[in-house]
């Protein structure tokens, strides 16, 4: 995962255009793939990124929030949780871990710089391991940051 951040303006059109324009900051939080091939070694394979909405609030909205997005989605939604347990911060990654019908879920984030809470990653129990799941259905891929999130097939490089 990587975060940009970059001082951009509007486009140059070309002899003439000279009016002063204002620069302004532009944020993204992208995936970068890549792959090791024999004959070339590791190279990237391909980077998808996201624009990040950095002037908007992260309060302003229930999925901007690591704890409130786990309880709208695994509880009220799907009813396969019925309470967070604990909520683990360790600088930019967060943990929250959840309790449902006999299961045990965690679910990790990471906090970008505008404060949102990007859901990186949904773990299950087994076996006293936690095992990698993907437990968010395909309308709500939207809510993670993965292969599959729609969004990532738009911004393509």
């Amino acid at each position: 995962m990587v975060e940009i951040e970059v001082i951009t303006g509007p486009p140059y059109k070309g002899e003439g255009d000279n009016k002063s324009q204002p620069g302004y900051f532009a944020y993204y939080y992208g995936l970068i793939t890549t792959e090791n091939t024999p004959s070339e070694g590791w190279k990237i394979k391909s980077i998808d990124y996201v624009p990040e909405d950095f002037l908007c609030h992260p309060l302003h909205h229930w999925d901007y929030d690591a704890e409130s997005l786990v309880g709208t989605v695994y509880n009220n939604w799907y009813g396969l949780i019925d309470e967070i347990d604990k909520i683990e911060k360790d600088d930019s990654i967060i943990r929250v871990y959840a309790v449902g019908g006999g299961n045990k879920y965690r679910f990790d984030f990471v906090r970008i710089t505008n404060g949102d809470d990007v859901l990186l990653h949904e773990y299950t129990q087994q076996k006293e391991q936690w095992v990698e799941v993907n437990l968010l259905k395909q309308e709500h891929q939207v809510y993670k940051f993965s292969i599959l999130n729609p969004n990532l097939a738009n911004h393509k490089e």
